[in-house]
């Protein structure tokens, strides 16, 4: 979600349902539709399903971003959390009707991310994603919860 805000900004308003499964204390499905400012419309979903052989290393974890446009899509899945791994990044162009497949390079994604957080805690600079994202998601969680329970729409300004 911090990274669909850092994308396109902050949304004005979510509809969301949320649905959980007996005998489970998680969501099995949460599925939203994000406002954003200019109009545009974000779906976001998060789902638990038991799928052994889903995802971008075939191993049940699916976890991915794609952005569509009249023109194509662009889809970014992520890999490991921990370790060295190239996400992949496919492109779609409607216009040629193919798609681009790229690797972007191995990456030691939590490193990267703890040593980048006390370069800026021992610079004194912000660090990015700062508290005030973090309270923006938790904000938005919370809308989504509301807007479950509502069954209805729920402004975040």
């Amino acid at each position: 979600m911090d990274a669909m805000f850092w994308f396109f900004g902050d949304p004005v308003s979510v509809d969301a349902r949320v649905m959980k499964k007996d005998g489970y204390d998680v969501d099995y499905l949460c599925a939203c539709f994000f406002e954003l400012q200019d109009g545009a419309t974000i779906f976001f979903e998060v789902s638990w399903q038991p799928l052994s052989r889903i995802g971008y290393r075939r191993d049940g974890w699916d976890e991915k971003i794609e952005l569509n446009g009249t023109q194509g899509r662009l889809e970014l899945y992520s890999t490991l959390w921990m370790g060295e791994e190239s996400p992949l990044v496919r492109q779609y162009i409607e216009e040629e009707q193919r798609f681009i497949e790229y690797f972007p390079g191995q990456k030691e994604q939590f490193n990267d991310e703890i040593k980048a957080f006390v370069e800026c805690v021992n610079g004194g600079r912000k660090p990015s994603p700062d508290v005030l994202d973090g309270y923006k998601v938790q904000k938005a969680m919370d809308a989504i919860y509301r807007s479950g329970a509502r069954k209805e729409p729920v402004r975040l300004t």
